[in-house]
């Protein structure tokens, strides 16, 4: 039987959640780069409440898009917690954790993709997804 988690709501009003450990494939082809993102739990991590909220994500995740991983991107303050809020959920769940910073030169375009026309050398020109 897989090991599971129960993330409690703070605030005692949900039900809690429990999600099954994530298991990375040994037949991925990225397997030892995918065991390398894992982050370690920190024992000095005090949960605020965040957990539970992205644990309802992930329960939503994995009820209707088993095939996507879960992209987040949370807003806030400098130095409110964010990042170290979902590396801890990484780490408690056993999941591959990525980093992406976003800073102000990042534009939606750069993170949603666009059409570009492209020339072909010889005067014209196709469009291509990027």
């Amino acid at each position: 039987m897989p090991e599971t988690v129960l993330f409690e709501d703070p605030t005692g009003e949900g039900k809690p959640i429990e999600l099954e450990i994530a298991d990375v494939p040994k037949d991925v082809p990225d397997y030892d780069a995918r065991m390398e993102h894992i982050p370690t739990p920190d024992p000095h991590y005090v949960d605020l409440g965040m957990l539970y909220r992205l644990a309802a994500l992930e329960r939503v995740r994995r009820d209707h898009f088993t095939e996507n991983p879960l992209h987040l991107a949370l807003r806030g303050h400098m130095g409110t917690g964010k990042d170290h809020d979902l590396e801890q959920f990484a780490a408690v769940l056993n999941m591959p954790h990525y980093r992406i910073p976003l800073t102000g030169e990042v534009r939606d375009i750069t993170l949603t993709g666009s059409t570009k026309l492209h020339g072909d050398g010889q005067g014209g020109t196709e469009s291509r997804w990027e």
